[in-house]
């Protein structure tokens, strides 16, 4: 065999080895969430729910049902509720992601949090996130899923501007209810 066609063939093939490395899906991918993304008020559906964000406050004192607490708080109103089947069916993840870092939604307040959806009756209540107070002048995205393992699942991702959020110094978590 010729020299250069040696040449000719060992560089197609490091060039073909390179191809394969860039198309090949990293060992994360899969596994990785389904997003479905939208915006503050749209409704959007998931595999086997439906979520809506409909208002975000910023505070810095948490109110709910007698409960309060000083720090900064993020608070999410929600409506959600199954598609396919109550069985299971909770809110189950609720996420703030700012900047790479998760903030997991409060469990110390009563909130929609880990509430049970049901097949065409939405609940609709508050989600209270604890965040550092230089969070707050950032962007975020909200994140929400039926369950907290959300490998292959799909979540609702919604994006936010926290730096354009008015602060108040109380903000009152709306109570879990069935929407009208």
């Amino acid at each position: 065999m010729r020299p250069w066609l040696v040449w000719t063939i060992g560089l197609a093939l490091l060039v073909a080895a390179w191809a394969v490395i860039q198309i090949t899906p990293s060992d994360d991918a899969a596994v990785t969430p389904f997003d479905v993304s939208g915006a503050i008020g749209d409704s959007v559906s998931g595999r086997a729910f439906e979520a809506s964000v409909t208002d975000v406050r910023l505070g810095d004192r948490a109110e709910a049902d007698g409960w309060s607490a000083e720090s900064t708080w993020v608070v999410v109103d929600v409506t959600a509720q199954a598609l396919l089947d109550e069985q299971g069916s909770l809110l189950g993840h609720a996420d703030l992601i700012v900047d790479g870092v998760r903030y997991r939604a409060s469990e110390r307040p009563t909130s929609v949090f880990r509430t049970g959806l049901s097949v065409g009756l939405p609940r609709s209540g508050s989600i209270a996130f604890e965040v550092p107070a230089g969070v707050t002048e950032r962007s975020g995205v909200i994140e929400l899923g039926l369950t907290e393992e959300t490998r292959l699942d799909s979540v609702v991702r919604v994006p936010v501007d926290l730096a354009e959020l008015d602060r108040s110094p109380d903000v009152e978590l709306r109570r879990t209810e069935w929407a009208r």
